[in-house]
């Protein structure tokens, strides 16, 4: 089950199948310690100038961990998980919007 779902998180979007999620492999010495989905920042625009398959890319940062808060006026609201992202985001992922 947790293979089914490891493969299956993308599925949704319409693009699914041209899209690829970059991993960093932290190592120490010959041995993987950790692997990440967070890379250099100038790696999208990069590929994009080096690969001509690459058509667009996005990057999405967490801001705060693991809540930040955000103050409109006089109220603030405590938002759990908040990210930044390249505008091109909704390019590639077709998240419904409200």
């Amino acid at each position: 089950q947790y293979v089914r779902y490891e493969f299956s998180y993308e599925d949704t979007h319409s693009n699914a199948d041209q899209v690829v999620r970059l991993t960093i492999d932290h190592m120490d010495g010959e041995s993987v310690t950790a692997q990440d989905c967070e890379t250099h920042p100038p790696l999208g625009p990069r590929l994009m100038t080096d690969i001509p398959e690459v058509v667009d890319f996005t990057r999405a940062y967490q801001i705060g961990e693991p809540s930040v808060n955000v103050k409109t006026g006089e109220e603030t609201f405590l938002v759990e998980r908040m990210y930044a992202a390249d505008t091109s985001f909704f390019n590639l992922f077709t998240y419904p919007l409200k």
